[in-house]
């Protein structure tokens, strides 16, 4: 067998007094550890990609969820918003309807007081009181009743 290191440049192997063999079988095993830890990071790498798809995919499910939450959530709004001026409605025809009902209890009774007036007294009597509450009276008292319960209100 022929001794192939002798046809190399014997620089190129600095084997700090040791035998070329023992320096190549060195190398072969530095190169041997080498590779390992090339393909012990190229693993590595493979799994952090894996990893980082995975996480990226969370992350996109995630936006998506988040997109339909805040759809959601404004569709929300808008219900709490129409129901809000719902209620605000239903409140201004509560105080409508309780002006009216005060205007038409004092009405009420102004007839049964005239009522009562004409029943109890009788005929030049009626006349005098009739004289005493003229309608115009009545009216004013009526609208000052009104504008009462229209402040109140």
């Amino acid at each position: 067998m022929v001794n192939t290191a002798t046809y190399i440049d014997r620089d190129l192997f600095k084997t700090h007094g040791e035998p070329l063999g023992d320096a190549v079988n060195r190398a072969a095993l530095a190169l041997d550890t080498e590779e390992r830890e090339l393909w012990r990071q190229l693993r590595r790498k493979r799994d952090f990609e894996g990893r980082v798809a995975d996480k990226r995919a969370q992350l996109a499910e995630l936006h998506e969820q988040r997109r339909v939450a805040n759809v959601a959530y404004t569709e929300m709004l808008a219900s709490v918003e129409h129901l809000r001026n719902d209620i605000n409605f239903s409140k201004q025809q509560e105080r409508e309807l309780e002006h009216d009902v005060a205007v038409l209890s004092e009405s009420n009774r102004l007839l049964q007081r005239n009522s009562q007036l004409d029943a109890a007294v009788s005929g030049t009597r009626v006349s005098e009181l009739r004289q005493k509450f003229e309608p115009q009276e009545l009216m004013e008292r009526e609208k000052n009743t009104m504008r009462i319960c229209r402040g109140a209100a």
